[in-house]
């Protein structure tokens, strides 16, 4: 689980920690564009907001589930709770897709927490041998998003790799790396 430590201030949850760093701390990295400086935006679109980034963290909650049965042996395939996630993450992803502006992503003007989480878990699914295609073709604006996020500084340099226990860094050409007893190995 994310921890977050800021003094004597303790968080946990990525959502949480996202709020408390966007309100407390402003100087922002000089991109475009700029990081929204709320979690959610003010007035009648707060609960918008609130809603689309709750969608978004059940998206993320699916696609774990799929992901840590899969590292116990069971696909997609063989189980009808996970065979329900996936068709859960299509739907949710057809949900997003119409929530999404013609301007970029969820906040006009603004890269969004919500952008972000929406990458990090749409490229955590594509970066695993789940047994999932999430089909991103047919979601134009929510591949635009995706793309547009990957030519940033900040998604080039924290990129997300695939990932199955044992594995703990990746060579400079993305080659996975695990621990073995008696030294670090490539795989």
């Amino acid at each position: 689980m994310p921890t977050f430590w800021d003094g004597d201030l303790v968080l946990w949850e990525s959502g949480t920690i996202v709020e408390y760093l966007l309100s407390t701390y402003p100087d922002r990295p000089k991109a475009a564009p700029k990081l929204a400086p709320f979690a959610y935006q003010p007035g009648d679109a707060h609960w918008r907001d609130k809603l689309v980034f709750s969608t978004i963290q059940t998206f993320g909650n699916a696609a774990t589930t799929i992901s840590q049965m899969k590292w116990s042996g069971v696909n997609v395939d063989q189980n009808t709770h996970l065979q329900r996630s996936a068709e859960k993450l299509a739907h949710i992803l057809g949900w997003l897709e119409n929530r999404l502006t013609g301007e970029g992503g969820f906040v006009p003007g603004y890269l969004s927490m919500q952008d972000i989480f929406l990458a990090a878990h749409v490229r955590f699914v594509q970066a695993r041998p789940l047994g999932v295609d999430l089909k991103l073709d047919q979601y134009g604006k929510i591949s635009a998003l995706l793309d547009q996020l990957d030519t940033r500084d900040s998604f080039k340099a924290n990129p997300i790799w695939w990932w199955e226990p044992g594995v703990i860094g990746y060579e400079p050409d993305g080659t996975p790396v695990t621990h073995r007893s008696g030294g670090v190995q490539s795989v």
